[in-house]
């Protein structure tokens, strides 16, 4: 099995390279890695400890995230290196700075690993969410270094549940830790023997209300919206813009848009059939005013959903639901599309009456007219209330880190 594993991930590397001629992001996926051994270089002092967390991506970092901020707090003199395996991840937060070391994680081939484990020696592997590189966890489980899985999500199509992933599942139940979001990760785990699972929760919701707690608004847009009610639709796709567009209502809409290349953001003011302004020209022309303001930059979106009445988040019309928690914990109600199945918080949101799923262009713009009635104000404080009543999850994975790394 090790051999087919091994043989399969050579082959994607391949592919990777081949679709770097033509796709960015697979050619800043390629360039990363290039020469990777020799620019990695650990630093570190006598008898400093290293805690390596890898990343598959920028959400996942958000789940390291409060437990990294939280661990630091506990042992600053921790050397903390940060691996991620996509782009998307590694080039937002490639200057993080509680990380002392923020890299690309080598292709999960044996003499990767070797070379990798070889010049970073860490102490502790904290694993987020999913992304079982199994060359990697093999050789840190030779070596004797402990696993720790955080905020883990598990579902019958993982090779750990097939009957022919015993390879995988061997490796699996050697973790020190196993720290799951729901309860029905737990019950899945004890189908093939695992009962060390611990229910801790998402940290995302301590990083969420955290991030709510510090709501500041930003002037040129609070002047904008001026006295009007405010919807935010982030992280959007085509899907979810033909539901919003045209969009005829009287209340302002931002809309900061998954993609931000020229062709996305044209294709936008078009079909809005309303004014439309973008943000760079507003802080151009501060007395600007248009019905639609399209957020043309990456890195806006969370102070924005403070500024909102209710917010759209975007990709449930695929399969990738965004972040519907940023906004929540700002106490607005938060709507999206039908497709979140493999998103737990968006069910929980829903059970919780601080979240919608919307399908149909009629319905979305009945609760569009609806902007700030009383049943949706009710609606933001059971968000909020969501949101404060899921917090707790980096408390309880901190002190399992704090004890592998001072267990000889």
């Amino acid at each position: 099995m090790k051999h087919l594993y091994t043989f399969a991930i050579r082959l994607y590397v391949l592919g990777i390279h081949l679709a770097a001629f033509f796709k960015p992001k697979a050619r800043l996926w390629v360039d990363g890695r290039k020469d990777w051994s020799k620019k990695l270089s650990i630093q570190k002092q006598p008898g400093q400890k290293l805690v390596w967390f890898h990343c598959a991506s920028l959400g996942e970092f958000e789940q390291a995230r409060t437990v990294i901020e939280q661990l630091k707090k506990e042992q600053p003199a921790l050397c903390i290196l940060l691996s991620f395996f996509s782009p998307s991840g590694f080039e937002i937060r490639k200057n993080y700075t509680l990380a002392n070391h923020i890299v690309y994680l080598p292709a999960d081939t044996p003499e990767n690993v070797q070379r990798f484990l070889s010049i970073v020696q860490p102490d502790l592997l904290v694993l987020v969410k999913y992304e079982y590189w199994f060359n990697f966890l093999q050789g840190l489980q030779e070596k004797r270094i402990p696993i720790l899985l955080i905020a883990g999500r598990f579902h019958t199509k993982q090779l750990f549940f097939k009957t022919w992933g015993g390879w995988a599942r061997n490796i699996l139940r050697k973790f020190d830790g196993i720290h799951v979001q729901e309860p029905d990760d737990l019950s899945l785990l004890k189908t093939i023997g695992i009962t060390h699972g611990v229910l801790s929760g998402d940290p995302r919701y301590d990083r969420t209300a955290e991030n709510a707690t510090h709501r500041e608004a930003i002037p040129e847009i609070q002047r904008w919206i001026g006295n009007r009610k405010c919807w935010v639709a982030g992280s959007t796709w085509l899907e979810d813009e033909l539901l919003l567009f045209p969009w005829d209502s009287e209340h302002a809409l931002i809309i900061a848009p998954h993609e931000i290349n020229e062709g996305h953001l044209r294709s936008i003011e078009q079909s809005t059939k309303s004014s439309t302004l973008r943000y760079s020209k507003l802080k151009l022309e501060p007395g600007g005013f248009s019905s639609v303001l399209i957020i043309d930059n990456i890195g806006m979106l969370m102070r924005i959903y403070g500024m909102a009445d209710a917010a759209w988040v975007g990709g449930a019309f695929r399969t990738g639901l965004h972040n519907i928690l940023e906004p929540a914990a700002f106490g607005i109600p938060v709507y999206f599309g039908p497709k979140h199945d493999k998103f737990p918080e968006a069910s929980s949101l829903i059970a919780a009456g601080g979240g919608f799923s919307v399908s149909e262009r009629a319905q979305l713009l009945q609760i569009i007219a609806d902007t700030g009635n009383q049943r949706q104000l009710q609606a933001g404080k059971n968000a909020d209330a969501f949101i404060e009543a899921k917090k707790g999850a980096s408390g309880k994975i901190v002190p399992e880190i704090l004890n592998l790394l001072n267990h000889d």
